[in-house]
């Protein structure tokens, strides 16, 4: 028969080990459920970097363009050209 220490020190036993067990179950069902949370926030950020490249050469393209023109008036005038800032 057991006694009361046996008992006891199963029981720690048993804690111990449910512990680990329930912290790595845990561990895969928040990192599962955050996962799932992230999927649409990565496909979010994707489309942000995207439209942010498109705009960035659509305003290069613009500066570039508009820098020509100034170029040509300048010279066209024969102006010097500005200062840089």
């Amino acid at each position: 028969m057991l006694t009361k220490n046996d008992l006891s020190q199963i029981q720690k036993i048993v804690q111990v080990e449910t512990k680990k067990i329930v912290q790595v179950e845990t561990k895969k069902i928040v990192s599962n459920e955050l996962q799932r949370e992230l999927k649409p926030v990565k496909k979010d950020i994707k489309k942000i970097k995207s439209d942010i490249s498109i705009i960035v050469k659509t305003y290069d393209r613009d500066f570039v363009h508009l820098r020509r023109r100034v170029n040509r008036v300048e010279s066209h005038l024969q102006l010097p050209p500005l200062p840089a800032y």
